[in-house]
Formats: C-alpha cells, structure tokens, sequence
C-alpha cells in the first residue's frame, strides 16, 4: 500500500510509484541531465531532443511526440466542437484555446516583457520573447547543432534534414516545408 495515498500497488511498483511523492530522480538525460521519477517520463523527454514523433494522425498524417497529444489533436477531426466563441463563432476542441482565442477581440496582453514592455497574450509567447534579449538559444538541432530561442523554429529547421514538406499547393501538387512559403506560392497562381 501506498504511504502517501490509501491505495494499493503492486508490490514490485511501490519503490518506484513512491519516489513520485519523494522526489527521488533516478532517471537522467543524458543531453540535458534532466532527472525523472519514472522511465517512461524519460523516454518521453527524450523525444525533445531527437525530434522522434511516433505517434501519427491517420487523418491528416500529423506526428506527435506523445500520445496523449495525438489524442487531443483528434478532436480537431471530430464534428463536434464544444468550445464556441461567443463573439465569431469559432469552435475549439479545448477550453484553453478558446481563452486563447477570445484575447484576440479584446486585444488583450496580460503578459508583458520587463526588459522592453512588449506584451503577449500567452505566457509561452513572453518566455520566448524574452529570449530575443537575453540571447538564449536551448534548443539544438541534433544533427548539425545550430541552436534556435524557441522548439517551434527547431522544428521547422529539422524539416531542412529530414526533407519534410507538409504544405501541398491544391492547384499544382507543389509541396512546401513552410505554411508561408506555400502562401507566397499560391500568387504565382493568381
């Protein structure tokens, strides 16, 4: 039995299961020393590093690092979505990104940069800002170590290794790495 929890786990699993509520790390990354409780929360973590997205939507081909965010994202597939702006309409799968969203119409920025006073509408958007000043580049392509301030330009970088081109032109079949350069692609067409 659990210490900390009136519940009961098998006696093979109780060392690790407890070290959640301990604090006890054993498991290092060995990129980043990054320390986890359980192996598997390791394993995950490890994916940040190599770009690995073995979880895939068979609806639209898009990869994920976990499954648990493969299956958020097939409620974006779903009829249903119960999360509706009241202002346009919209309709979100998740809660939060209708908050998200609804700061668009009331153009607020509750998050502002202490250094020059810029502000945000998401906290993630400030913590990357702030990277523009301090010149802090924690994700590294792991293939020819260039270093990026954010995971999101990481990954569009990786799509220069891997040869990747999600964005297909309709018209002519044409395939893109970025979003924007199929946009500036599709005025060829007009």
């Amino acid at each position: 039995m659990c210490y900390y929890f009136t519940y009961t786990i098998f006696r093979g699993t109780l060392r690790r299961h407890e070290w959640l509520h301990t604090g006890v790390r054993p498991f290092e990354c060995s990129t980043c020393s990054k320390r986890f409780a359980i192996k598997w929360q390791l394993t995950s973590h490890l994916r940040v590093h190599t770009g690995e997205k073995p979880y895939e939507c068979l609806v639209c081909q898009k990869r994920f690092p976990e499954k648990y965010r493969l299956d958020l994202h097939m409620r974006v597939h779903a009829e249903e979505k119960q999360f509706k702006c009241e202002t346009c309409g919209q309709g979100f799968t998740q809660e939060n990104n209708l908050r998200s969203h609804e700061m668009v119409h009331t153009d607020e920025r509750p998050f502002e940069c202490s250094i020059c006073g810029k502000r945000f509408n998401r906290k993630s958007y400030l913590s990357s800002h702030v990277r523009v000043h301090t010149g802090e580049k924690p994700y590294d392509c792991d293939v020819c170590q260039k270093k990026f301030p954010n995971k999101y330009r990481r990954d569009l970088h990786m799509r220069v290794h891997t040869g990747e081109k999600p964005y297909e032109c309709k018209i002519c079949l044409r395939r893109f790495s970025r979003r924007s350069c199929l946009k500036q692609h599709m005025l060829t067409h007009s």
